[in-house]
């Protein structure tokens, strides 16, 4: 387990709240032209109009799939993840997980706050903690 890994994961967890603010608004706009006056009572602009309605849909489902994909590969990264810290002791998880797998993810000053270290002490500990994780994948 390296630490891009860890940073994969945070990545995929901000990028699957990125996708489903999109799904959000998508679905607003399928909402505003589903109830649009426009759709029924001019026929040349319904055509344009369902046209719209039928990309957003599109849209909205490839959207939908997209948030699938990504949730599924998260869950198999935190699995790994939490595998690998297995042989952590206590505030090493902690500080593993606040930092990458928590959502929202904290800053080292909040974790430093969190667990009455100095913000060096905490890197210090990140440090050893990346060592060890190495350490242990290779024996």
């Amino acid at each position: 387990m390296t630490k891009e890994k860890l940073q994969e994961y945070k990545w995929l967890s901000k990028n699957i709240l990125r996708l489903k603010e999109t799904l959000y608004e998508l679905n607003q706009q399928k909402d505003f032209l589903y109830k649009s006056p426009t759709i029924s009572s001019e026929p040349r602009s319904s055509i344009v109009e369902n046209d719209k309605f039928a990309l957003i849909l599109e849209k909205i489902e490839e959207t939908k799939e997209e948030i699938s994909k990504k949730i599924n590969e998260r869950c198999l990264l935190l699995i790994e993840i939490e595998n690998t810290i297995e042989c952590l002791d206590g505030k090493e998880q902690y500080l593993v997980r606040s930092r990458y797998t928590q959502i929202p993810t904290h800053s080292w000053e909040q974790i430093a706050v969190d667990m009455c270290y100095s913000i060096q002490h905490v890197w210090h500990m990140h440090g050893e903690i990346l060592k060890k994780i190495r350490e242990n994948e290779s024996s």
